[in-house]
């Protein structure tokens, strides 16, 4: 399975904002480590530019939205505890906004919901690898995270997110 991140900027009730999202390796914690890195490092890009806007120009140098707010989803084949999972949420010495595990914002210790292998336990045991991540710049107007339990349509349950 090929592995990526894809990013989009949308417009969002607060103003513009990148969605992220990724599918990391799931078979070794030294392959997932790069992964973690090149996602903090293109986050931190953006945040810088979005920091120091360049000037508009003609055609297709016209100026586009280039927000640091982010939201970051997807399956991160890592448990609630792994180091990994901590190290996306750590604070960047650029002052860029780090990114919170949504779930453990809204429900504090409350342990995540089971992600993966729910309905279809084919080659794991029940667990939660899948995560959405918001900057801390639009924390505030998280209001829920859902993860539907009871679907059969994949190995993995899907998770919503929702914004006032």
């Amino acid at each position: 399975m090929p592995r990526g991140l894809l990013e989009v900027i949308i417009e969002g009730p607060f103003g513009p904002l990148r969605v992220m999202t990724t599918h990391l390796e799931y078979s070794h914690p030294d392959l997932r480590q790069p992964q973690v890195e090149a996602i903090r490092s293109i986050h931190e890009q953006a945040a810088a530019r979005a920091a120091t806007p360049r000037e508009d120009g003609p055609h297709t140098y016209r100026r586009t939205a280039q927000p640091a707010a982010a939201i970051l989803c997807g399956d991160f084949n890592m448990l609630p505890d792994d180091p990994m999972k901590h190290a996306i949420e750590a604070p960047f010495a650029t002052g860029a906004p780090a990114f919170v595990d949504g779930w453990t914002h809204l429900k504090g210790a409350a342990p995540h919901p089971m992600s993966a292998c729910v309905q279809q336990p084919s080659y794991a045991l029940p667990h939660c690898c899948d995560y959405v991540f918001v900057t801390q710049d639009i924390l505030p107007g998280l209001e829920t995270i859902h993860y539907d339990v009871e679907t059969r349509a994949s190995d993995h349950q899907p998770v919503l997110a929702r914004f006032a």
